[in-house]
């Protein structure tokens, strides 16, 4: 009968230690390093989304920045300090159906990377065509015509832009150019203007 009795008491111990065993620390830390490894893993997915956005703009502006007119940078909103950067239309006045000559340029040793171009009326409607160069393409906005915005072609430091641009041969009025500047990914401007222009 006593050995009976031991024979339960060892059995009863074993189903103990086995129970403390299987929620030992140890494994109780499974939780936690998949919790770590969860972590870990939405961390490399979000800077590979921030790294696609980065890489996405070398080579001109997305069509959103007509809506937008902003840089579309992750996590970045525009500079509200003053930019060192002059955008100028020459000659001033013009007649319809004419040509003019549109310059982005740095002040002093300031560079940028990007740009976005618009020719606007009175009403900030995009009107009038750039012509596509090697340093800029053009980008058809909704309004009238094509090609009435320009971007760049590359994501190289710039000092200088230098564009044409024709008014419309049915448009009487003024126009000013509105410029989006990047000089990083982090810094940039919005409503960059021109000097007006008069089409008469």
């Amino acid at each position: 009968m006593n050995s009976v009795k031991r024979v339960l008491r060892l059995r009863s111990h074993k189903s103990k230690t086995s129970h403390l065993l299987r929620y030992s620390p140890r494994h109780c830390n499974f939780p936690n390093n998949q919790l770590l490894e969860r972590r870990k893993m939405y961390s490399l997915v979000f800077i590979a989304a921030v790294l696609g956005v980065v890489a996405s703009y070398p080579s001109g502006a997305p069509e959103e920045t007509c809506s937008m007119f902003t840089a579309g940078h992750t996590g970045h909103t525009a500079s509200n300090k003053p930019h060192n950067f002059h955008l100028s239309v020459s000659p001033a006045t013009v007649a319809p159906g004419t040509s003019v000559t549109v310059t982005l340029q740095g002040v002093g040793a300031d560079k940028f990377k990007g740009f976005f171009i618009q020719g606007q009326d009175s009403r900030r409607n995009p009107i009038g065509k750039f012509q596509g160069k090697s340093v800029a393409k053009t980008i058809d906005c909704s309004g009238p015509g094509s090609a009435n915005s320009a971007t760049h072609t590359s994501a190289n430091d710039k000092t200088k832009v230098t564009l044409t641009w024709t008014a419309p041969s049915n448009f009487h009025g003024t126009v000013k150019f509105r410029a989006v500047v990047v000089q990083t990914y982090e810094k940039f401007w919005n409503n960059i203007y021109s000097n007006q222009l008069t089409v008469a």
